[in-house]
């Protein structure tokens, strides 16, 4: 993308200008593939107040990186999205403790890319081992590559499919509201 977060927080842009819209409902700000420099929590913080009251909901999505630090402490409360194999989970413990260390609530878990076999970690054993409720389980779709290669949502270009509908209960979950249906056409 032309205009990202990175160039909103070295001064180069406004964070407006970096905004994508889809379908008046969703709009996403994206990251540089590649910044070098660590993120400033006061300056993540400032930028993203300048959307208070813009927005019902703001979701902050990042990998457990050097920028983990910055994301918790602009967020009120987190989602720990993990895939159900023994690697993500182990580095996931680390995560996990960051965030407790902050005193920022994990309002629970969310599997990710889940294949349903038996070579993956069980949800069972996932909870005792991080200590948090799961509260989705999203199933692993093909068609999330092909989304992402059309630079569109998945939700809106597969609207039927078991994931769309799983990332809508999980919306309705967090925000205790049902969706409005008008643009949803399942």
């Amino acid at each position: 993308p032309d205009v990202t977060i990175h160039h909103v927080l070295d001064g180069k842009q406004h964070i407006f200008t970096a905004v994508h819209d889809f379908e008046e409902k969703f709009h996403f700000i994206p990251a540089s593939l590649h910044y070098p420099k660590k993120v400033s929590s006061d300056a993540f913080k400032s930028k993203l107040k300048q959307f208070s009251g813009k927005y019902d909901y703001i979701l902050v999505d990042a990998s457990p990186s050097h920028e983990i630090g910055a994301t918790i402490d602009a967020a009120d409360a987190l989602l720990v999205v993990l895939s159900p194999d023994f690697p993500t989970v182990s580095t996931t413990v680390s995560t996990v403790r960051v965030i407790e260390r902050s005193k920022k609530p994990i309002l629970g878990l969310v599997l990710n890319r889940v294949h349903r076999k038996k070579f993956e970690l069980g949800q069972k054993e996932i909870e005792e081992t991080l200590g948090y409720s799961i509260l989705s389980t999203l199933p692993e779709d093909t068609k999330m590559m092909k989304a992402l290669s059309e630079m569109k949502p998945y939700t809106l270009l597969y609207p039927r499919r078991k994931l769309s509908k799983a990332y809508l209960t999980l919306a309705e979950a967090l925000t205790g509201e049902q969706a409005v249906r008008s643009w949803w056409p399942f």
